[in-house]
């Protein structure tokens, strides 16, 4: 799990120099425009004369403070348990308790389904979700995601947060109808039925589930006797 700080951003022609907010010692990234890396730690009884040395070289603080992103090596504004390529964007997200947590759930859900639990594009994406810091962020490379996460947060009671307004109220196994309207704001309807199958989470399976719940008509008939 990563160690995500908020960071104040000083600034040059060369170089950024972010300094992690909080008390006692500080997280200290530097950044060349090279992209280079490197990083310290300063002492919180050193750190009035650090900032004043940044001051005195010409750094300028920035109004925003920023987060920093070690696949991108770079500061950003979003925080780095979200996609910041071009064009990633994400369909919700959920906040767990723990990370590790809510992966748990997530592995849970996939081990009833037998043509999941062994795929290994699922069990790379568990592993890069087990990196992240505060969120599980679903992208929209696969409604998979989406999917799983949404029913992880149901199960157990986490909020959703959707990129998109109108989301079902109820989980992805129960309302598997207005799950599929919803989620081709950012799919395709083909993708989006092939995810619902793998998981067992279609329309034929619920009345299915149903209908096997319903008491047959003769014992209905002897306890209305």
């Amino acid at each position: 799990m990563k160690n995500v700080h908020l960071y104040m951003v000083y600034s040059r022609d060369t170089e950024l120099v972010g300094v992690s907010e909080g008390y006692g010692d500080r997280h200290v990234v530097k950044v060349s425009k090279t992209g280079a890396c490197r990083d310290e730690t300063i002492k919180a009884s050193r750190l009035p004369e650090y900032l004043a040395a940044l001051s005195r070289k010409g750094y300028v603080l920035r109004s925003q403070h920023h987060f920093f992103n070690e696949e991108a090596a770079t500061f950003v504004l979003q925080h780095p348990d979200f996609p910041i390529r071009p064009g990633a964007n994400y369909v919700l997200f959920i906040q767990p308790s723990s990370v590790e947590t809510g992966i748990a759930v997530v592995d849970a859900l996939v081990a009833k389904c037998n043509a999941l639990k062994a795929d290994p594009q699922v069990r790379t994406w568990i592993g890069q979700k087990l990196m992240s810091s505060d969120f599980l962020v679903a992208d929209v490379s696969s409604p998979l995601w989406a999917l799983l996460l949404a029913e992880a947060a149901h199960v157990s009671n986490w909020a959703i947060s959707p990129a998109r307004d109108h989301m079902p109220e109820a989980s992805p196994s129960s309302a598997p109808a207005e799950w599929q309207e919803w989620l081709k704001n950012f799919f395709d309807i083909t993708s989006i039925s092939r995810a619902q199958r793998a998981l067992g989470w279609t329309l034929s399976e619920l009345l299915s589930m149903n209908e096997s719940a319903i008491p047959p008509a003769e014992m209905l008939i002897v306890d209305f006797i």
